[in-house]
């Protein structure tokens, strides 16, 4: 016969510290893909440099 366990509530917690974590990246790419043309203008970047590629690869 197979034992009546009970879920554990703290699971609650982990799934509300993922929905958090994710909700932040989400944001920060978000303002990263809408302030990086801008950036890339005034800084004078080529496409390479905005993706951190280093120079001759």
């Amino acid at each position: 016969m197979a034992a009546v366990t009970t879920p554990d509530p703290r699971r609650w917690w982990a799934l509300g510290a993922l929905v958090a974590s994710m909700l932040t990246l989400g944001f920060d790419m978000t303002i990263l893909n809408v302030a990086l043309p801008t950036m890339a203008e005034e800084l004078g970047a080529t496409t390479g440099e905005q993706l951190g590629v280093p120079p001759g690869v």
